[in-house]
């Protein structure tokens, strides 16, 4: 039988926790850079909320 300290147990989860954050957060960003580059620009919304 092999036994762990409570540190030695959680500290993956909490690694695990930090990497899912920061997965989460680059997603977001490239979803956001994704609709700047290839959503509808300003200028065209403008114009087709003018005419």
């Amino acid at each position: 039988m092999v036994t762990i300290s409570r540190a030695e147990y959680e500290s993956p989860k909490a690694e695990r926790d930090e990497l899912n954050q920061k997965l989460d957060w680059l997603l977001k960003r490239a979803l956001l850079n994704r609709k700047k580059l290839y959503g509808v620009s300003s200028e065209r919304l403008e114009e087709e909320l003018m005419g």
